[in-house]
């Protein structure tokens, strides 16, 4: 098999505006599979210092703070999540920029760019309101007296989105104006499924994990489109950390929690409070890091060994010092992306692109079910909680559970717990796959 054949995998079976990359599909996979994990193992961790049983899954990963309360805290490759997700996401949107910009224009990828965005955000208030399903049952009565409004708003948006995908489906599913239709769909989804939760402002525009990866890839957007050459765009990066560290500083030196550092803005509104996105900021600083490493490997030299040589390792070390230096003034922390945390997070996705690059490029070989899992990220990203809904409903903690459970028994039982979520995923991403079905937003 010659090194193209390699790289590209399926390419009459897969058509896209850009190169489907086997090694960036498999680094899609195995994040999202650490996320999931996650998940599972918060959902059953336990505080063994306040003499509670045994856990369930791998501490290792899982959220440090689950276990111990230490200054600082404990971090694990789980802190760095969300971040790797989006480092993933950066390289993923500098491949299709480049392209899309070329085959359909400036406009085009745009639209695509923000289309993702709302999408992202409306994904997040579709999410709350899913959640808020139970407690809307139990009080149905005065939640329809109370919510007339935005319920016929819901009602409207159905309507209309029904008639888009009919629309779609019959018309448009290979018209190069779909996209525009995509991003009006996602606007107009924002605008009218919001006011349903509207004193979620805050959480639902700046402080969830799909928040925070909408705006990354809107600033890697803004910064792929003001500056084309990577050895440019990554002073953006430095940039922001410098911004962030300075705002951290502050806040810690007028004996605030940064993250919680809010402003009175609009008493009595669903703006009462805003605060500053720090989160937000290192986002976007890890996103158009990733755009960079992406170019240096693929796009401004000849081969990507010269690009590894002359760019992404230099740059791969330069990361890990500004980690070193920086965790001296803020060690990484779990609730909030800190420069010392998003530092270290640049630094081990891009030891983790390298590692399934060389993998792929140089020896032809995969994780069995990867490539499905990567190929819907998104989608599988979304559904992630979705065992927390029979899970919550049986078990109220790992208390609970290891009472219930003891001994072996309940390691195998909650092993199967674990297990039996991702091979739905997986089975679920798989079916897609055979029958060629993304979800791309």
């Amino acid at each position: 098999m010659d090194e193209k054949s390699t790289i590209l995998e399926d390419e009459e079976r897969f058509k896209s505006l850009h190169p489907r990359y086997r090694w960036l599909d498999q680094l899609r996979g195995i994040t999202v599979l650490f996320l999931l994990v996650a998940f599972l193992t918060w959902e059953f961790s336990s505080k063994l210092y306040l003499g509670n049983p045994p856990p369930l899954g791998p501490t290792w990963m899982n959220h440090g703070t689950r276990y111990a309360k230490y200054l600082p805290s404990i971090i694990t490759v789980i802190d760095m999540g969300s971040s790797l997700f989006m480092n993933v996401m950066g390289i993923s949107l500098a491949i299709s920029f480049r392209s899309k910009v070329k085959k359909k224009g400036l406009g085009y990828t745009w639209a695509t760019i923000l289309s993702r965005f709302f999408a992202l955000i409306w994904v997040n208030i579709a999410s709350r309101i899913f959640f808020m399903t139970e407690t809307i049952i139990q009080n149905f009565p005065e939640f329809v007296n109370a919510n007339k409004l935005e319920l016929i708003l819901l009602g409207v948006w159905a309507g209309i989105t029904l008639m888009l995908i009919i629309f779609h489906f019959l018309f448009l599913k290979k018209s190069s104006i779909r996209i525009y239709v995509m991003l009006l769909w996602t606007i107009f989804s924002v605008v009218m499924c919001y006011p349903i939760i509207e004193d979620q402002i805050w959480y639902i525009f700046f402080g969830s994990t799909l928040a925070y990866i909408a705006w990354g890839t809107l600033f890697a957007g803004i910064a792929l489109t003001l500056f084309r050459s990577p050895d440019l765009r990554i002073w953006c990066v430095f940039i922001l950390f410098s911004v962030h560290f300075m705002l951290w500083e502050l806040a810690k030196s007028k004996d605030i929690v940064p993250t919680k550092w809010l402003f009175e803005v609009l008493p009595g509104t669903a703006l009462e409070y805003i605060g500053i996105p720090f989160t937000v900021i290192n986002m976007g600083a890890i996103a158009i890091s990733a755009t960079c490493v992406s170019d240096w490997l693929l796009q401004k030299y000849d081969s990507p060994i010269e690009g590894a040589k002359k760019r992404v390792i230099p740059f791969w070390i330069c990361i890990f010092c500004v980690h070193f230096i920086a965790d001296f003034f803020q060690p990484a922390k779990h609730d909030g992306i800190n420069t010392s945390l998003a530092s270290i997070s640049i630094f081990f996705g891009t030891l983790f692109l390298l590692i399934f690059f060389a993998w792929d490029r140089y020896y032809n070989a995969k994780l069995p079910f990867l490539t499905p899992f990567g190929r819907n990220a998104l989608l599988v990203f979304a559904l992630q909680e979705i065992h927390l809904i029979p899970y919550s409903y049986i078990w109220e903690n790992v208390v609970e559970f290891r009472t219930q459970f003891p001994g072996l028994l309940g390691n195998f039982i909650g092993m199967l717990l674990f297990v039996l979520p991702i091979a739905l995923l997986m089975f679920i991403a798989w079916i897609l796959d055979k029958m060629k079905l993304y979800v791309k937003f």
